[in-house]
């Protein structure tokens, strides 16, 4: 399933529900802007870490990518 929200808690409690394993976010690592340097990523790893606490999940990983993030949040 392709979901794409910026309400990531109430995401991943969806995904906690229903997932068996693990759940994947991609995060785009950077936005572009019209005028500037694109801004760098936008969550900090704190804060995804804190978000698998709240929704249940034991362990996440980061995997940079090109121009993505992707997490991998396991039970």
């Amino acid at each position: 399933m392709l979901h794409e929200t910026d309400d990531r808690l109430q995401a991943l409690q969806e995904a906690w529900r229903v997932c068996r394993w693990r759940v994947s976010v991609l995060e785009r690592a950077y936005r572009e802007e019209p005028k500037g340097p694109p801004l760098a990523h936008r969550l900090k790893e704190e804060y995804v870490l804190d978000l698998a606490r709240q929704t249940g999940f034991a362990t996440v990983e980061s995997v940079p990518l090109q121009s993505m993030i992707l997490y991998l949040f396991t039970r």
